[in-house]
């Protein structure tokens, strides 16, 4: 397993359980949050352990959490403590992208730069938005507009989806 302990560092080592139900909740006892799980498998079985691809975050969930997380920093808490917070929600897509940018910025990167090396996640770089807010103090703010565009966007979207469908159904009958 790997996971990241309050003070912010990170764990990487084993653990021996019944199931991986009963692992992850013994971690999330001991550590701020599990970063990732491995299960060890057959030699058989051993692809199930590889990383397929890079699945991205849907848009309405990517608008929650810039959201979210711009909510919490414009009412004062930390980048730290609000990632550290949405790692651990119940959402898979909002605790992954946490996660993830968390590691990061564990790693050295600052936000924008941690935004940016989580693009492929993303589906877009967002860093020069949360570059500028960093560097303008503004964070927080920058976020929950950001979230305002692509929830507008994905809104936008839709009604041209649904009024095109009328005339490619009306030219196909």
């Amino acid at each position: 397993f790997t996971a990241v302990t309050k003070e912010n560092s990170v764990v990487k080592s084993t653990i021996e359980s019944r199931n991986a139900r009963e692992a992850k909740r013994t971690l999330e006892e001991r550590y701020a949050y599990v970063y990732r799980l491995n299960t060890d498998y057959p030699e058989f079985l051993s692809f199930l352990n590889a990383e397929i691809g890079v699945a991205k975050v849907r848009g309405d969930n990517l608008a929650g959490f810039f959201l979210l997380i711009g909510q919490m920093i414009a009412n004062g808490f930390s980048i730290n403590d609000s990632l550290i917070s949405l790692a651990k929600c119940s959402d898979k897509d909002t605790r992954r992208l946490a996660a993830e940018l968390h590691m990061r910025m564990i790693e050295g990167e600052d936000l924008a730069e941690a935004f940016h090396s989580c693009r492929k996640i993303v589906g877009k770089d967002y860093s020069g938005y949360v570059a500028v807010g960093v560097k303008s103090g503004n964070v927080g703010e920058i976020l929950i507009r950001l979230a305002d565009n692509l929830h507008n966007e994905l809104d936008a979207n839709k009604k041209v989806k649904s009024a095109m469908t009328y005339p490619i159904v009306m030219t196909v009958l």
